[in-house]
């Protein structure tokens, strides 16, 4: 949904310059009159008003983290909200949680609810966030709810801290070796090259091949450059699709040693954001519709997405998830005793443990075949080159010794 900038007057004719999150202008000067403002101007946002509304107002995993931490406790001991945020924008924070936190005091102070300020703020905080702290308002269970998602928010953060420190090792591994090939390549081959024409004899074929290389590289280099960036746009350009990128997702999901983590690992955000939801008083359709939102693979966005449509014909949800074929049968099983128990809540907790389980050993099984096979892979890269440089010299020494 699009952001306009507008400037209003309040009735004590005090400017107001704010943002209002609305698919068309009316819409967007209707919900201005709705805060008690009179419009003065509204525009549409400029591409370097987005890009600096972006640096300002992005407010990171774990300082979201951390806040709804901090607020959780803060609510549970019996503080007001308006409170709360007011103390919460008070102390040494980023300055863009300090900006968003002092936006969300004055407007709770206004008389707004904590979910409809957060929903105000735009894309700062995620739709699960807004959905379970409204129905934790609606339920008055306010301190329970925000307990329970800063949990949820811990779990993430550390679930994608260690996915991202599996991948730096090997993305180390790759940046060393690259820089290595690059001045074997630029400085060391040229100087025998020289010396590989003056030897007049048949140079071996590792010899041969690297020196194509060299040839096609250095006439076309900035060539293959150029067709790799297009390459890379057009992939983009598809993934931007829903249907290309769902392919891509599930093909990914297919993979034989990193398809399985994959799966656990989104299965366990599923089961877990859906018991949260679920035991936070959100009903089920419309946890199914926050769902998609929560989910960075595009298949399963989709298959979410039909099991919303098939609960709301009446089927069951474990019936429905059996034609993706994403769970396995056994969480199926334990799914569909939730469901007739009327414990989903507690069997999706459940789920979600043994899925994080899962997902843990798959990952510690890839993370140790992933670094001896890039070991294996980039030390053969590095030595062919080191073998086909040294083989015409060794035979060379050879042949006039």
């Amino acid at each position: 949904m699009p952001r306009f900038y507008y400037t209003a007057r309040d009735a004590q004719g005090m400017m107001h310059q704010d943002t209002v999150m609305a698919p068309t202008e009316r819409d967007a000067a209707a919900a201005v009159l709705q805060r008690g403002l009179f419009l003065v101007r509204l525009r549409k946002p400029s591409i370097g008003d987005q890009v600096r509304h972006y640096l300002q107002d992005r407010i990171g995993r774990h300082d979201q983290m951390v806040f709804f931490r901090q607020l959780s406790v803060m609510v549970l001991a019996g503080m007001t909200l308006s409170e709360c945020l007011r103390v919460l924008a008070e102390q040494d924070a980023p300055p863009a949680l300090k900006r968003v936190v002092r936006a969300l005091y004055a407007r709770v102070q206004g008389g707004s609810s904590l979910s409809d300020a957060m929903k105000r703020q735009g894309d700062v905080f995620p739709r699960l966030a807004v959905y379970l702290v409204g129905a934790g308002e609606l339920s008055g269970s306010l301190d329970i709810v925000l307990s329970r998602l800063a949990d949820y928010l811990e779990e993430q953060y550390v679930s994608r801290t260690k996915l991202i420190t599996m991948m730096l090792y090997p993305m180390v591994l790759l940046m060393a070796v690259i820089v290595a090939v690059a001045f074997l390549l630029s400085y060391v081959l040229p100087v025998f090259a020289g010396l590989f024409a003056s030897l007049e004899a048949n140079l071996p074929w590792p010899t041969r091949l690297l020196l194509q290389f060299h040839r096609l590289w250095q006439e076309s280099g900035p060539g293959l450059i150029l067709l790799a960036a297009i390459a890379v746009a057009l992939l983009g350009v598809v993934c931007r699709r829903d249907a290309g990128r769902a392919r891509l997702d599930r093909w990914l999901l297919r993979l034989p040693v990193m398809g399985p983590m994959l799966v656990y690992t989104e299965l366990m955000h599923f089961s877990g954001t859906l018991s949260v939801l679920l035991s936070s008083g959100i009903v089920i359709d419309q946890a199914l519709t926050v769902l998609q939102d929560t989910t960075a693979n595009a298949h399963i966005r989709r298959e979410l997405l039909r099991v919303k449509h098939d609960v709301e014909r009446g089927l069951t949800m474990s019936a429905s998830l059996r034609q993706s074929r994403l769970f396995p049968p056994v969480l199926l099983e334990l799914l569909a005793t939730g469901e007739r128990t009327g414990e989903m809540d507690r069997v999706l907790a459940k789920i979600s443990d043994f899925c994080r389980l899962e997902a843990a050993t798959r990952t510690e099984r890839l993370r140790s075949l992933m670094e001896p096979a890039m070991l294996l892979v980039m030390g053969g890269i590095i030595g062919f080159i080191v073998f086909a440089i040294a083989l015409p010299v060794l035979d060379a020494m050879t042949l006039y010794s």
